[in-house]
């Protein structure tokens, strides 16, 4: 696994509280600008680049080792050198997954954990929505597989993007990007199903002891909704009840394409890890 140095994190916001987000697979941090913006008089909002993605060096191939682990030795790293302590912690997607991995790891980091349909598959095996979601990696596998990364590329945009149509809306350079990155899909997939980071082990996910908020997209594919419903009950006995909301009308990319509405969940987050006791449970 390479040890490169990450990049500087972007920043976003100038608010009081400290804030760190990581973005999902193929994009880059970025993607949290707007819902940094929407929230910057409260929080400044770091972002980081995971590896391979953005201004980040690229992942060593030939030894890539546990994607999982070293994202998440980047968002610690980023975290300390602010010197602020605990930070609202944010992840989207595979960089759910991170920010779960980190809650976990090292818990005195993390102020609030708020996630946006983390992936972490592995939680879920076994339900009908993890069935589904598996058939439908089988012709994106074959296609990597196969050697013909724009393919895959368009499989995997049109299932887990914006529509099924989201690739033919992109624009070439961006298409070309994705089709470059594609086989990182690959390399971060054992810390989807957890055979690398260990998430789901016993007493693991009841170790986060921070306000939990779950967020999902009503558009999304069903096993989004049991992976939440398993970490959840899984983080039942915190002492912060665990806040979930769905978005109506927004799939899997809504902090990017709709993220005014993910920032107001998060203020939700902001405003009962502020309170000097637990929260009420909530759900929208």
């Amino acid at each position: 696994m390479t040890a490169a140095t990450p990049a500087t994190p972007l920043q976003f916001g100038t608010g009081p509280e400290p804030g760190l987000a990581i973005h999902c697979s193929l994009a880059r941090a970025e993607a949290w600008g707007g819902v940094g913006a929407a929230l910057g008089a409260r929080m400044t909002l770091q972002a980081i680049d995971l590896p391979g993605h953005g201004r980040a060096p690229d992942v060593d191939r030939a030894a890539p080792g546990d994607q999982q682990a070293l994202a998440m030795a980047w968002a610690i790293a980023a975290i300390e050198a602010r010197g602020v302590g605990p930070v609202h912690l944010m992840g989207h997607s595979f960089g759910g997954t991170v920010a779960l991995r980190l809650a976990i790891t090292r818990p005195d980091l993390v102020r609030s954990l708020s996630l946006f349909e983390p992936v972490l598959f592995g939680i879920a095996a076994g339900l009908p929505g993890h069935a589904e979601s598996a058939a439908r990696f089988e012709p994106f596998d074959a296609a990597l597989a196969a050697g013909n990364r724009e393919e895959a590329a368009r499989l995997f945009t049109g299932a887990w993007g914006v529509g099924p149509r989201s690739w033919d809306a992109m624009r070439p350079a961006a298409r070309r990007a994705i089709t470059a990155q594609i086989d990182l899909i690959a390399l971060q997939s054992p810390g989807l199903s957890d055979e690398a980071g260990n998430i789901i082990g016993p007493g693991r996910l009841e170790r986060i002891t921070a306000p939990l908020l779950l967020m999902t997209g009503s558009d999304s594919p069903p096993v989004v909704e049991e992976i939440c419903d398993r970490i959840a009950a899984r983080v039942a006995a915190s002492p912060w009840p665990v806040l979930r909301s769905q978005l109506p009308g927004q799939g899997h990319m809504a902090p990017i394409t709709a993220p005014g509405l993910v920032a107001a969940q998060i203020a939700r987050q902001l405003d009962r890890a502020g309170a000097v006791q637990p929260a009420s449970a909530a759900r929208n």
